[in-house]
């Protein structure tokens, strides 16, 4: 995985940990993206996967290591790493799509 996906991450967990419970916006190379938007993201996460929700959740939300998130859900270590990094990955091409669609409807395109 490349540093700039990594840095990415980073920095959206680092929103989620601070900005994200005050209603603060967050901007990517897709665009700005309200806190609606991302929690709308996040509810459908919860939704469809809520194994991968509860990750983020305890370890955004609830502050919670890596490694006692491990413990706590059954998971080792790198399976926990690898489904934080995919939750987030989720919520950030949800994010992008609703950039694009927000653009093509401007643009006068109808989304199907």
């Amino acid at each position: 995985m490349s540093e700039a996906v990594h840095n990415i991450r980073q920095e959206f967990v680092k929103y989620m940990r601070t900005g994200y419970a005050y209603g603060e916006t967050w901007s990517d190379k897709w665009g700005v993206h309200s806190s609606e938007d991302i929690r709308e993201s996040v509810k459908r996460l919860a939704e469809t996967d809520p194994v991968l929700y509860r990750i983020l959740n305890l370890y955004t939300l609830s502050r919670m290591s890596r490694h006692r998130i491990s413990v706590r859900i059954g998971y080792d270590y790198s399976t926990v790493k690898r489904k934080l990094d995919q939750a987030i990955d989720i919520i950030l091409t949800m994010l992008a799509n609703i950039e694009i669609n927000r653009d093509m409807l401007a643009k006068g395109h109808e989304i199907v």
